[in-house]
């Protein structure tokens, strides 16, 4: 590992706005804490984005919703110092990132938790030949009725064609409710409301591309 990311790792430890839970066994995802829920100090529902990457996103969902919590989730929080830091200068203590694998959602979190979520531009695992190892396939939707409140619900956006049929896929052989899916959020401007007014570096980037965006809205 390079220097400036070990630098980085470094830097997100010192921030309170940056929790690394500490794992005993990793095979059965065993923490030495879970989840403080004092954390926030009030009893506001929370919004969950899972893979937060940099968590532009989540920093701007909390900008525009102080009466809300809100948690990004990933794996490698060197990538999340950006939004904490960001979140930090702003004084927004309505959300905070998370260093963990999805994988363990249900094992660090509380039952119905969560009341909305975002899984932004995930990796579509393309040359997958089961998808076991995307976000919507039946093992995470399957955490993600642990963790979530009963009817929520939950937002996909991709670039992937591969992943979006797939979702699609998934979420009606598992029971979800399909509310909405267009393989072209962009094609009919305002139809969609604010989900298009919130985009990530990677969106604007397939945007730039001439890329579509896909987005789906599933419910539990």
């Amino acid at each position: 590992m390079g220097k400036k990311k070990l630098g980085k790792y470094a830097a997100a430890k010192e921030l309170a706005n940056i929790i690394a839970p500490n794992v005993i066994d990793h095979q059965t995802s065993e923490f030495e804490a879970t989840w403080d829920p004092h954390f926030f100090g009030n009893s506001n529902p929370v919004t969950l984005e899972l893979g937060c990457g940099k968590g532009e996103f989540t920093v701007t969902l909390a900008r525009k919703y102080p009466q809300r919590n809100f948690i990004g989730v990933d794996i490698k929080s060197d990538r999340m110092l950006m939004g904490a830091r960001k979140a930090t200068e702003e004084g927004l203590d309505n959300l905070c990132f998370v260093r963990l694998r999805i994988e363990c959602l249900a094992a660090y979190f509380p039952e119905n938790m969560f009341s909305e979520g975002f899984i932004t531009f995930p990796d579509p695992h393309a040359s997958s030949t089961n998808g076991k190892r995307r976000l919507t396939s039946g093992r995470f939707l399957a955490l993600y009725k642990q963790v979530f409140v009963p009817g929520s619900r939950l937002h996909l956006k991709t670039d992937s064609t591969i992943l979006y049929d797939y979702s699609r896929e998934s979420i009606g052989e598992h029971a979800f409710n399909l509310i909405t899916a267009t393989d072209n959020l962009y094609g009919a401007p305002g139809e969609f409301g604010e989900i298009t007014d919130i985009q990530t570096t990677y969106e604007k980037r397939y945007l730039s591309r001439s890329k579509t965006i896909k987005y789906i809205l599933f419910s539990l």
